[in-house]
């Protein structure tokens, strides 16, 4: 005498609450279910901002596109240089944060969502490199599935 529930039929991509009704010997029980998501995905949007330079500087602002994360961490790596203090929403000029233009910067969002039996969580990475940077540069926010 088993229920066996299979939520991941829903393909649910954000924390979601489903109502479920089952029958057992002619008695039916109402149920809400929970279903929790760790969406770690993300938009970037590149743009020059207004400097005193011949040459802006390319900016970079990082958001998250899921919401009511226990906690949320970032890292940009290039090589060995990594920054972990990055503010969501936030521009940040990608030379003054020590990178090289000409080679890739690898993004990572990490997030984690408590539930009373276990923390689920979510890594999604982005590969930042000079392509990608000239196909969306002030062309607004894109997502971390974006192909260049």
């Amino acid at each position: 005498d088993k229920l066996i529930l299979h939520p991941s039929a829903l393909n649910a991509t954000q924390t979601t609450t489903i109502k479920l009704s089952y029958t057992v010997n002619g008695n039916q029980t109402d149920v809400t279910v929970l279903v929790v998501v760790a969406n770690a995905d993300f938009t970037m949007e590149i743009s020059r901002a207004v400097g005193a330079t011949n040459v802006p500087p390319v900016m970079l602002t990082l958001k998250p596109l899921g919401t009511g994360f226990n906690k949320s961490s970032w890292l940009m790596q290039q090589g060995s240089k990594k920054v972990t203090a990055i503010t969501e929403g936030t521009p940040m000029g990608l030379l003054q944060l020590g990178f090289k233009p000409d080679q890739p910067i690898v993004i990572t969002h990490h997030v984690e969502i408590n539930t009373d039996s276990e923390v689920c969580k979510d890594d999604k990475k982005f590969e930042l490199n000079s392509q990608v940077i000239e196909v969306h540069l002030n062309k607004g926010p894109f997502d971390n599935n974006t192909q260049p």
